[in-house]
Formats: structure tokens, C-alpha cells, sequence
């Protein structure tokens, strides 16, 4: 299982061996990445059960996918794109975290 973290302070993407953790709580498991089309996102610690936006970027930028997801698994579905690479979003209500996401 690999899993990818942001330093929210200069919003760059880190190693893909972290997993993101925000205030001690907010995690962020993506997996697999590479991807060969369905993307895992395993969410833990949002307060009061609130929904997180899952946004999935092009690498030039263009909004490909918007996403609500609760505490737990989702699965993103990627079949329809091509290989590459893409840019996950994982935004709450104060913290925006960062994923580069392999498809292959």
C-alpha cells in the first residue's frame, strides 16, 4: 500500500512512503498508485463525520473529476482516462492536501 502526503505550508507534493496527517487528525491513504484504474482513498479522522471534495486534475490544470467523500473508503473510478500522471485534491474545510496519482 503506498501512500502520499502534502506539506500544506508551501503545498508541494512529498514522498509518496508518507501518509498525510493534518492537525493529528485528518489521514489520507491513496492506493494503488500507480493505478491501473480504480483509486482507493481511505480517509480517517474528519470531524463531526463532514464530507471532504475530491477533485482530480489533468496535469495541464483542467478539472477531470469532482468527488464527495465521507470518513472511509472511496473509490475513484479512472478507467476512462489515459495513462499518465494527474493531480488529486483532497480538500476539508480548513486543509487542502496534495496527491500525484499514476495511471497506467
Amino acid at each position: 500500500m503506498l501512500r502520499a502526503a502534502s506539506d500544506n505550508a508551501n503545498n508541494t507534493i512529498m514522498d509518496s512512503s508518507k501518509v498525510a496527517a493534518l492537525a493529528d487528525k485528518l489521514k489520507v491513504t491513496i492506493f494503488p498508485n500507480p493505478t491501473k484504474g480504480e483509486l482507493k482513498v481511505d480517509i480517517s479522522g474528519i470531524e463531526n463525520n463532514a464530507t471532504v471534495d475530491l477533485n482530480l486534475y489533468s496535469p495541464k490544470g483542467q478539472l477531470l473529476l469532482k468527488q464527495k467523500a465521507e470518513q472511509g473508503l472511496t473509490t475513484i473510478n479512472m478507467h476512462s482516462f489515459p495513462t499518465g500522471w494527474y493531480l488529486l485534491k483532497v480538500l476539508s474545510s480548513d486543509e487542502v492536501l496534495n496527491f500525484k496519482i499514476v495511471k497506467e
